[in-house]
């Protein structure tokens, strides 16, 4: 096994353990790291795949948590932005893809560090905002295979709680993920790649998640934020410097 698989296992672990820790998006870490390593869109189809797995095993504990009428919104808006997404993304390039998903990144490093926690500044019961915010995340995870920045942005502006976050962060990203696959599997087609690289990298992705569960109220969370927003520098670095 090369040294570049073995990266991408330990990426993938590592970001299925954080998911389950803490409500960070999975597709947010490792994502950019398979778009580097498998240097082709087919990378964003993986990330879809793969981040359905801790969602689906994680989605049981937060649905208590959901508020249906935001997620209503959210999910309204997100079908548009599917669409809208799986359209920019049958056009994008690889490097289109990284330098988006670099600045993704980038703006999930600055709300992971919570500054912006105490700080309400929009209205979190605007409908607009909400059908705004689901189209952004709808378009991102088509795009992207990444449904949590737009959320989490609008989420830490308007002091949405934190299990309120991240159940909907949860339910959003477990419909949005199979629909994108689907739309774009109508455009531009599912290649064998996908299939294969998700089958050897599933049992990282399933063995992080549990363990992401098993040690989530035993290490401070402040902790786990830290080393978020380390690895999301460091992610968005190598996505520019490649």
């Amino acid at each position: 096994m090369t040294a570049i698989a073995l990266a991408v296992i330990a990426v993938v672990f590592l970001a299925a353990l954080l998911q389950a820790a803490t409500g960070m998006g999975f597709g947010i870490i490792a994502g950019p790291v398979l778009l580097i390593a498998m240097g082709d869109t087919a990378a964003i189809q993986v990330t879809i795949v793969l981040s359905t797995i801790p969602s689906l095993i994680l989605v049981r504990r937060s649905l208590d948590a959901a508020d249906a009428a935001l997620l209503k919104h959210l999910l309204g808006g997100a079908a548009a932005g599917l669409v809208v997404g799986t359209l920019i993304f049958a056009a994008a390039t690889v490097d289109d893809l990284k330098w988006g998903a670099a600045v993704a990144v980038l703006a999930m490093a600055v709300l992971s560090t919570g500054v912006h926690e105490r700080r309400v500044m929009v209205r979190r019961n605007s409908v607009a905002g909400r059908l705004l915010t689901g189209l952004m995340s709808g378009a991102m995870t088509a795009t992207l295979a990444m449904p949590g920045p737009a959320v989490a942005a609008w989420a830490s502006a308007s002091g949405l709680k934190k299990a309120r976050t991240r159940a909907t962060l949860l339910i959003v990203a477990l419909v949005c993920y199979p629909a994108a696959l689907a739309l774009q599997g109508i455009t531009e087609g599912v290649p064998y790649r996908v299939v294969d690289e998700c089958l050897w990298l599933a049992a990282p992705v399933v063995a992080g998640t549990f363990l992401g569960q098993v040690i989530a109220g035993r290490v401070p969370e402040q902790l786990f934020r830290r080393l978020v927003t380390v690895l999301l520098v460091l992610v968005a670095l190598a996505l520019v410097v490649r």
